[in-house]
């Protein structure tokens, strides 16, 4: 289970290369992405902010993040894949990648998935994985959508 005091000590301004992908072997569009982690609810809650562009435009996400006993808690919004809608993310993680997943609807009957990974194994990166995760019907496969290396700024 990740421990949030471990996840705390990332506190503090990054940016690196971020990668975007909206199918697998595809190529990805490359942009630079800067992101902030600090915290809220006195200290209970961490807070990822970040922003990144795609072909030239801004986009900007905030990631809250919560350490339970039962789990990991996130809330997930995203200028360009959320829109106005707030993801709701549960999941677990070990004590250097923090996992949630949560789902989302398109046209159809289908409901998709997607998993956050916030990976602080190296005291001086951290690396945000996204993957979108096909329906059941599609086979259920993850697909790699979004990978920022981030290095302290």
């Amino acid at each position: 289970m990740p421990d949030l005091e471990s996840i705390k000590r990332f506190a503090g301004s990054w940016s690196g290369p971020s990668s975007l992908w909206f199918e697998p072997d595809t190529p990805a569009f490359e942009s630079v992405s800067t992101a902030v982690l600090g915290t809220v609810g006195g200290g209970k809650v961490v807070t990822f902010d970040y922003t990144w562009a795609h072909e030239g435009a801004p986009q900007d996400g905030r990631i809250l993040l919560a350490v339970r006993p039962t789990g990991v808690h996130m809330a997930w919004c995203d200028s360009f894949h959320t829109d106005s809608d707030i993801m709701d993310l549960v999941g677990d993680g070990s004590a250097d990648v923090v996992a949630a997943s949560g789902t989302y609807s398109v046209p159809g009957p289908e409901v998709w998935g997607w998993r956050i990974e916030l990976d602080t194994r190296t005291p001086d990166s951290l690396l945000l994985r996204m993957y979108n995760i096909l329906p059941a019907s599609m086979g259920g496969l993850e697909a790699l959508a979004v990978l920022t290396e981030y290095t302290r700024a």
